[in-house]
């Protein structure tokens, strides 16, 4: 089921009530309690309204969907426990989602970077989406859990940087902290906090996809390249790499239901 049917099936059931406050109550002005015909005339009349009008109906799902989209976006890309990149007053804010076990991720972290340290008017805010296997999941938890002290640009550009054609083990994960300067023993204590694995979770369920690298300009989405980026705020210098196609988790096991 789509989320727009999603939409439409929970706001129906409240759409009468809602048009019988913006219509009746505010002109009427008044405590009183409808009883149970009155009730019912209201209901006819809003039915008749709305069977009269229907392009209402659209216009107020409409409405409501870029609500809950502005919203959504908000809470995305303010998060203050996410790392990010640039002013937080920049024009232009990518919210960058990935998996550390990615082909593509990997090949799109310098270019990320590059145009992070060279736009002043972009900001881009890091979020992990670890769909791909168990140890995409691990490396997620480390990384959030290093986030505290400080290291976490080093540890995940070493965590970007092992080799894709290598297995990504605990030890490894650790090895990496270390050069990144990470603590690791007070990481590891850190990663048993079921916050981290709810956060990793949640991330995966509010973000709707099962492709890794996903990104969000605004409240538009662009998935598919770090192209479809450039269109949006064509970039003054920075080239995007060919090989940014997104890697579908499909093709891959997955630690969890995104």
């Amino acid at each position: 089921m789509s989320a727009r049917i999603e939409l439409e099936l929970a706001v129906v059931a409240r759409l009468f009530a809602f048009v019988c406050l913006a219509l009746f109550a505010a002109p009427l002005a008044s405590a009183q309690t409808f009883n149970a015909q009155e009730q019912a005339e209201i209901r006819a009349i809003v039915r008749e309204y709305l069977v009269s009008n229907p392009d209402v109906l659209s216009e107020a799902l409409d409405a409501l969907a870029e609500r809950v989209t502005a919203e959504r976006w908000q809470t995305i890309k303010s998060d203050p426990r996410d790392f990010a990149v640039g002013p937080a007053d920049a024009a232009v804010t990518i919210v960058e989602f990935y998996d550390y076990r990615c082909t593509y991720c990997h090949h799109a972290m310098q270019w990320v970077l590059d145009i992070a340290r060279t736009r002043r008017d972009i900001r881009i805010v890091f979020k992990e989406l670890p769909i791909l296997s168990d140890a995409s999941m691990e490396a997620a938890r480390a990384a959030l859990a290093a986030r505290p002290q400080g290291r976490y640009l080093q540890f995940h550009q070493g965590l970007m940087s092992h080799p894709l054609d290598r297995d990504l083990t605990s030890p490894d994960i650790d090895s990496i902290a270390r050069r990144a300067g990470v603590d690791v023993t007070r990481m590891r204590r850190a990663m048993d906090d079921p916050q981290i694995m709810e956060r990793c979770s949640k991330t995966a369920r509010t973000r709707s996809t099962t492709t890794s690298p996903a990104r969000q300009v605004s409240s538009s989405t662009a998935n598919s390249s770090l192209a479809s980026i450039s269109r949006v705020w064509k970039p003054a210098s920075a080239k995007p790499p060919a090989n940014g196609a997104p890697h579908s988790a499909k093709r891959a096991r997955s630690p969890m239901q995104q």
